[in-house]
């Protein structure tokens, strides 16, 4: 799907993705779509088994070990209310930065990959909280059009968004 949007002239600059769709796969996927500037893989990860080697050292940990090691060194990002650090690190070989953040005084550490090395922190939960955004709209979408009983309300759907797309452009 993400070749034939690509190839159809889609041309995006990140790869947003929720624990269910990260894998390396999908990594190798979107690093090798071919356009002017790179698209990179911006995804929340699972704190399972996956090794990462770490740049400096060349040894793999999982995410937990990792975490273990590092959290006491952690940055705190007041416009965010967060807790993070940074963990440069190849994911099968591929150059990835790994971000662990955790919300608030009482949140769980969450782990999100980018294959974007540049990104800082606060630029990349920006980015990534597009992505909660569309989750909510298409929530929404199928709430008041009943898209899931009424599957021929798709088409006031696609009528809606056309108009707001209009909106939006003007």
């Amino acid at each position: 799907m993400l070749r034939r949007a690509v190839r159809r002239g889609f041309t995006p600059d990140y790869v947003l993705v929720d624990t269910w769709f990260c894998n390396v796969k999908l990594l190798k996927t979107v690093l090798s779509l071919k356009r002017k500037n790179k698209i990179h893989l911006l995804a929340m990860a699972k704190m399972g088994n996956t090794k990462y080697t770490l740049l400096y050292n060349n040894k793999k940990y999982n995410a937990l070990e990792l975490l273990t090691k590092n959290e006491r060194g952690a940055s705190v990002s007041r416009k965010h209310k967060a807790k993070y650090f940074k963990v440069k690190a190849k994911w099968e070989g591929i150059r990835v930065n790994l971000f662990f953040v955790k919300f608030g005084n009482y949140g769980k550490w969450r782990l999100l990959i980018t294959s974007d090395l540049s990104l800082c922190f606060t630029k990349l939960i920006e980015i990534y909280q597009i992505r909660w955004t569309i989750e909510i709209f298409f929530r929404e979408m199928k709430q008041y059009f009943n898209l899931i009983r009424k599957p021929e309300n798709t088409n006031k759907l696609k009528k809606f968004i056309e108009k707001y797309t209009e909106k939006t452009r003007t």
